[in-house]
């Protein structure tokens, strides 16, 4: 979706917001039960917050349009500039064959054999056999 695209999406969800907060304020202000009045403001704290997230993400968006997104601009540098990242480069390229990287073992595989029932008499500790 484009910058353009997105403003109009974000700035009708903004205006969605705006009547019905003018509304939430004038029933604030009545005369209400206090448990009313506590679910009227909390509403009241959520879509403030709302418009507050929907006004900085169309500024971001304006500053995003403003800096040429979605195109980045090409960086120029000097010749010395880019003489010296290619070199690095390339001394960077010949030293990777010089390292290994770590290799993890394979896990060892366990099998595990139950015995044979055994009766046990008061006292014996439990024992467990495994086969390797």
């Amino acid at each position: 979706m484009d910058i353009p695209a997105l403003k109009a999406e974000l700035e009708a969800a903004r205006a969605s917001i705006v009547k019905p907060l003018d509304g939430l304020d004038d029933l604030a202000r009545l005369t209400i039960k206090p448990e009313t009045a506590s679910a009227v403001t909390a509403l009241i704290v959520l879509y403030r917050r709302r418009e507050r997230l929907l006004a900085r993400a169309l500024q971001a968006l304006g500053d995003l349009e403003r800096d040429g997104y979605p195109a980045l601009p090409d960086l120029s540098v000097e010749r010395l500039v880019y003489e010296d990242l290619r070199r690095n480069l390339k001394a960077m390229q010949s030293v990777l064959p010089l390292f290994e990287p770590d290799v993890v073992e394979d896990a060892v595989k366990v099998t595990i054999t139950a015995g044979e029932p055994q009766t046990k008499t008061s006292g014996d500790e439990p024992t467990l056999f495994l086969n390797v």
